[in-house]
């Protein structure tokens, strides 16, 4: 049911909101205190030490995600998904965007422990497995090294959604504007304060209307 069949009409208006008004800018910022790059070292791209070891048969669980102080943990974890996160690919699009895997890596599971060479980041949101991408970048470059992975982009065809116009049917305005129900009306013919009922399909309650007497 879209809107124009509820009678809505999506129309662009005019409403007050709040905005932000730029006063005055310049283009040239301004200078760095010193020893910026000694302030600022730049980000690990690999861990400092990583354990990798297949999981426990009997552990089907899998988990993995961010730790305090930029680390990663994967428990029981399989090696598609430890992928998929590693090159930033939602898990429910594995088998579209990741081709050429062997079956193996969707049933065989990891552990995974990882720390960097020194604290990046604060702790993971409460209840989360948050990856950002200086741990992708990590986890990538443990995976290629630790299950020698040659992998490259190109293009593809996938399954997408396109939003296109689509020709709105004709509405009855004459009975019940509705294309999911059909509602028969019968009435009986005119006489003298003779009752007539209108019958309708199972799901409409029945309703007696009083007819006038014919002229």
């Amino acid at each position: 049911m879209n809107p124009q069949q509820l009678g809505l009409k999506l129309a662009p208006e005019k409403e007050p909101a709040s905005v932000i008004v730029i006063d005055g800018v310049s283009e040239k910022p301004t200078d760095n205190v010193r020893d910026v790059e000694r302030l600022l070292p730049p980000q690990p791209v690999q861990f400092e030490v990583a354990s990798v070891k297949r999981a426990r048969p009997d552990v089907h669980d899998g988990f993995c995600g961010g730790t305090p102080g930029g680390g990663f943990q994967a428990t029981a974890e399989t090696l598609s998904r430890l992928v998929a996160t590693a090159w930033d690919v939602h898990w429910d699009h594995i088998d579209e965007m990741i081709v050429g895997m062997p079956k193996w890596m969707d049933t065989a599971r990891y552990d995974i422990l990882a720390k960097p060479s020194s604290a990046t980041t604060g702790p993971p949101p409460p209840g989360t497995s948050f990856v950002d991408d200086n741990l992708r970048v990590m986890l990538r470059t443990l995976l290629i090294d630790r299950f020698r992975i040659k992998a490259h982009y190109e293009d593809r065809l996938v399954d997408a959604y396109t939003l296109v116009h689509q020709p709105q049917p004709k509405l009855l305005v004459d009975g019940v504007k509705n294309r999911y129900r059909s509602v028969r009306v019968a009435i009986a013919s005119r006489s003298k304060q003779r009752p007539s009922r209108i019958s309708a399909v199972p799901g409409w309650r029945e309703a007696e209307h009083q007819v006038p007497p014919a002229g």
